[in-house]
């Protein structure tokens, strides 16, 4: 039975691809690691200088545009709304003026 012959050397073969090899190990968690960069970008910049907003259509009320407002300003005006009722009338009893 006669030796197999030495294959001849491979282009790839050889210490020069070793930093190749590190990398492409490496390239998987730095893939990760750039996509969720760019999702925490994404996220904190999608409303950024938008002028107006389209409100959903519901059962009653087709769909509308509303100016944007800051996000504080619009939180102080929707805690001001639900928080701020009028006061029972003296001559009504009080379960009768939160109805």
């Amino acid at each position: 039975m006669e030796p197999f012959p030495e294959p001849s050397k491979d282009f790839w073969e050889g210490e020069q691809w070793e930093l190749v090899g590190k990398l492409f190990i490496a390239f998987v968690p730095l893939l990760i690691a750039f996509g969720v960069g760019v999702g925490v970008f994404a996220a904190a910049t999608y409303n950024e200088g938008v002028d107006a907003y389209v409100k959903p259509a519901s059962e009653t009320a087709p769909a509308e545009v509303v100016p944007a407002q800051p996000p504080v300003a619009a939180a102080v005006s929707q805690v001001s709304d639900s928080a701020v009722a009028a006061p029972p009338v003296a001559d009504e009893p009080a379960s009768a003026a939160s109805n």
